[in-house]
């Protein structure tokens, strides 16, 4: 048993910077009159669809600056009002997770009844923060025909990298083709060890690989992936690729989506041609893939309590490029059938998001997620039979749970937990599997470097990962404190076994080792 605790205790005071919950935006900007003096007083609400409670309001300062932080991703109204001047209202301004907003705009001398409404492009640079980020938004995810994984997305980023397990270079997925995968993001010749993967901004990384989750989440639930990679805030104890998932909350109306995926051998071509004169006899082909991932989300109670749900089955099998199964897995001699040994992924993963506005200025939410994974047989190669490989049965649950208040337009606190539960063992392929099944020591033949009969190693990792979080923040026009504390507290079992307690090397098939 191995245990790891981590806890930081962060206290930051910035001048003209945005300080914010890491997944939420702000808008900031100054209000002048049409001379361009500064109008101290003004009042400042922001309204959208992504607040429960409908309005967030603030006034500008001695120098006309406003700022109004911790909103959610949506698209937002802002109104800017003052007595003796003309109402001005500016739309469309949407925000992404970790993007503040520039408004700035001008009053004129006018009837307080008067309301001019302005339609523009959102602002698309961000002015208050440093911190370099990418944000896949839904309209991004929709659009770009991907395998539905962060790490195809991630892949758009330019400098971004996928790396796989010790650093060797991730898989690059067309259509699902590679199944379910746990790459690493690298950028900037930065370390693979240095990212991290979040979602709701908490931790489901296991101590046994920190760089990536054992879970892939389904696309269906996700608003938006958030990747910062450069200058992340304090919050933030890693300087490599920083990945957030953002799930889906629902809202006032009923909406739903449902993708379809799929393909089967009859619809590939052969591109084996000369390669079969250098001993490929056969080259990798998918079997099929098949995905199928609904959603839907709405009010339970108008207001008060929204819910989203989803659910996602998604299989990929492959033909392994030159591998068959093995006549006999009790011999010292590995001879191929005829039949195509198959790599085998299969997929499902149910989630549900609840969120709470308990006062107008409390809100809590709740969000669970179940992945189950058959890697059913894992890494088989041309140098691995099928009967040697990993059978990989996952099921990680999360639990989570939040809680927000903006007590005041100047003072917010909020507080978080999570419990990550990774159960990821890699099991000897069953007496009865239909490609054959482990019931002898693995052999290493030196003549091609063929693996057989069973794998060397059968390693179990089970995890759980705890994570707590709380801050408060102090934000007015021009400064902003923040205080707040960090905990991660994980635990891991990690044990081993093999058949017999002995693995064979043979040359030829007769014993060396």
């Amino acid at each position: 048993m191995r245990r790891a605790w981590i806890a930081a205790a962060v206290a930051a005071v910035l001048w003209h910077v945005a300080m914010f919950a890491q997944q939420t935006g702000a808008i900031a900007g100054v209000v002048k009159d049409s001379s361009g003096a500064v109008l101290p007083g003004a009042t400042v609400e922001a309204s959208s669809p992504a607040l429960i409670e409908k309005v967030r309001v603030t006034t500008t300062d001695s120098v006309g600056a406003y700022r109004i932080t911790d909103l959610p991703p949506g698209v937002y109204a802002t109104t800017f009002s003052l007595a003796g001047f003309s109402t001005v209202k500016r739309e469309g301004i949407e925000l992404t997770a970790g993007f503040a907003a520039n408004v700035n705009v001008d009053l004129r001398v006018g009837e307080v009844a008067e309301t001019l409404t302005v339609s523009g492009a959102s602002p698309v640079v961000d002015v208050q923060n440093v911190l370099q980020q990418r944000v896949a938004t839904r309209d991004v995810l929709d659009a770009v025909p991907t395998g539905k994984q962060y790490t195809s997305f991630a892949m758009l980023i330019p400098g971004l990298s996928p790396s796989g397990p010790g650093g060797a270079g991730g898989s690059v997925d067309v259509g699902g083709s590679s199944g379910m995968n746990f790459d690493s993001m690298q950028i900037h010749g930065g370390r693979e060890g240095d990212s991290a993967i979040r979602v709701n901004s908490l931790s489901v990384a296991s101590i046994t690989s920190p760089a990536n989750s054992r879970s892939n989440l389904q696309d269906g639930m996700v608003e938006e992936y958030q990747m910062l990679y450069a200058a992340q805030p304090a919050e933030i104890p890693y300087g490599g690729v920083y990945m957030n998932v953002i799930p889906k909350s629902g809202g006032n109306m009923y909406q739903g989506a449902l993708f379809l995926g799929g393909t089967a051998e009859a619809l590939q071509s052969d591109n084996l041609g000369e390669l079969k004169e250098q001993g490929l006899k056969v080259a990798g082909r998918v079997k099929r893939i098949f995905d199928v991932n609904p959603s839907f989300g709405g009010p339970i109670a108008r207001d008060r309590l929204w819910f989203y749900g989803a659910f996602r089955q998604f299989i990929s099998d492959a033909y392994v490029p030159n591998l068959y199964t093995n006549q006999d897995v009790g011999a010292w001699v590995y001879r191929p059938t005829t039949t195509r040994a198959v790599s085998e992924v299969h997929h499902k993963n149910a989630s549900l998001n609840l969120t709470f506005q308990a006062t107008p200025s409390n809100k809590v939410t709740f969000f669970y997620n179940y992945d189950f994974e058959c890697f059913c047989q894992n890494q088989i190669s041309a140098l691995l039979s099928a009967e040697a490989s990993w059978r990989e049965t996952a099921r990680n649950p999360l639990y989570q749970g939040t809680w927000a208040s903006p007590v005041t337009n100047h003072f917010l606190i909020d507080a978080a937990a999570s419990r990550y539960i990774s159960d990821f063992p890699r099991n000897i392929q069953p007496f009865d599997a239909p490609q054959g099944g482990a019931i002898y020591p693995s052999i290493l033949e030196q003549s091609n470097n063929m693996r057989f009969r069973s794998a060397t190693s059968n390693p179990v990792n089970n995890g759980i990962i705890d994570h707590y979080r709380a801050s408060a923040s102090y934000v007015t026009a021009a400064h902003a404190i923040k205080v707040g504390v960090d905990v991660e507290h994980q635990w891991a079992d990690n044990s081993d076994k093999n058949i017999g307690n002995v693995s064979y090397r043979t040359l030829n098939g007769i014993p060396t080792r």
